[in-house]
């Protein structure tokens, strides 16, 4: 700060550049390509709180050596800034709607190393983790698009969000206390992190499914990444088990889900018999359907009458028929290819999921990339001016000035 009347400068921040004076009461600056902001006296001119983050990816003029970035926040409280370097890495990706036919639309969520969306049961959020390698957390998106992406989980590394089916917890793998185990916790963001299983040394497990009424989750045992089981929580008396015998060996991932009424469960299997997706009864019987064959990631449409797998580079719906007896049609193709979304492949877990109403799929692309309406593929994109309508009312909540 510098005394107009004066001169007198005084150093109330190190390391940042490019402060500004919100009338919320926050000082609000750049480091690195990410706003921080402080709560601020402005009558005894000092910090009144450490640092906070409170967006990643924002352009900076590194080139003029200015330590310019480039944002601006209204006196009404909105945000506008051009997303850009600073924090890119290489492993930027956005959140992108695309339809069965191959159309897409990015969402306005900043551009970050996302991994594993999930749509809300109601459709209005998606929880989403991101992992730059040193950090890995979950995060919250309003598929509105008036608010930023909110961080769920703080602290450890935490990965594979999944709802619970009222929409108000979100569990997740994470290393809080040492071991790779699944923890939930409120979608709002209070409270803390609720233990949910314990796993033993050298095994992860990792969320996948919940079945409709919430008493069962579904979760891939890993051990040393290359051998794979399926377990199930029951939730009222915190016991695992595992299901059937299901497990193989290799990259794959169970990649379990449990249809919309509870009655099935889905899986990838990759052991003696044929590799590909697989439905069980749940509980179960013994029955067991091959649904696709050299097939991944099955995912169910929201009305219980379709599949959908990864398959031979491409997305296919499989029709599924439960009465009166189990059957499947062949495969179909969407007019999706897998190389639009990021895919987990053989060694990663499923990187999409499907809008309640079945019409859309959610999943990743690349940063700075976006569809060409003329052809369907996928170009980049020139810098864009990002909006964020009533952004000081979010930086109230996560900043608090008194």
């Amino acid at each position: 700060m510098q005394s107009l009347r004066t001169g007198e400068r005084t150093t109330i921040i190190e390391g940042g550049s490019d402060a500004r004076y919100l009338q919320s009461g926050h000082i609000v600056y750049a480091h690195s390509g990410v706003l921080f902001a402080v709560p601020f006296d402005a009558e005894r001119l000092r910090v009144l709180g450490g640092p906070v983050p409170v967006l990643e990816g924002v352009s900076s003029a590194y080139a003029a050596a200015t330590g310019t970035a480039q944002f601006s926040v209204s006196r009404t409280g909105s945000l506008v800034y051009i997303p850009g370097p600073g924090t890119t890495t290489g492993t930027e990706r956005e959140l992108a709607f695309i339809d069965r036919k191959g159309a897409m639309e990015l969402l306005k969520a900043r551009p970050a190393p996302y991994e594993h969306p999930r749509v809300s049961p109601d459709g209005t959020r998606v929880a989403v983790d991101t992992d730059d390698g040193k950090n890995a957390n979950v995060w919250i998106y309003e598929l509105s698009g008036t608010t930023s992406v909110r961080q769920l989980t703080f602290g450890a590394r935490n990965k594979y969000p999944v709802w619970a089916p009222d929409g108000k917890r979100v569990a997740f793998q994470s290393d809080r206390e040492g071991d790779l185990a699944i923890f939930w916790q409120l979608a709002d963001g209070t409270g803390t992190p609720e233990r949910l299983t314990r796993s033993e040394n050298d095994t992860a497990h990792v969320p996948e499914s919940w079945s409709s009424d919430g008493r069962t989750l579904s979760f891939d045992v890993a051990k040393r990444a290359s051998e794979h089981a399926l377990w199930t929580l029951s939730l009222p008396d915190r016991k695992t088990a595992p299901f059937d015998d299901v497990q193989h060996r290799g990259n794959a991932p169970i990649a379990s889900t449990f249809s919309p009424d509870g009655r099935w469960l889905a899986y990838t299997w990759n052991g003696s018999e044929p590799t590909g997706v697989f439905v069980q009864p749940f509980p179960a019987t013994g029955a067991k359907y091959l649904v696709a064959a050299s097939a991944l990631h099955p995912m169910w449409s929201p009305d219980g009458k379709e599949l959908f797998v990864a398959a031979r580079g491409r997305f296919a719906s499989v029709k599924v028929l439960a009465q009166p007896a189990f059957s499947v049609g062949n495969p179909s193709p969407l007019q999706i290819q897998i190389d639009r979304l990021r895919e987990g492949g053989g060694g990663g877990s499923r990187e999409r999921d499907i809008t309640p109403d079945g019409k859309r799929f959610i999943g990743v692309v690349t940063a700075n990339t976006q569809p060409d309406s003329s052809n369907g593929r996928i170009q980049a994109v020139l810098n864009r001016i990002q909006v964020v309508l009533n952004w000081t009312e979010e930086l109230n909540q996560r900043v608090p000035t008194r």
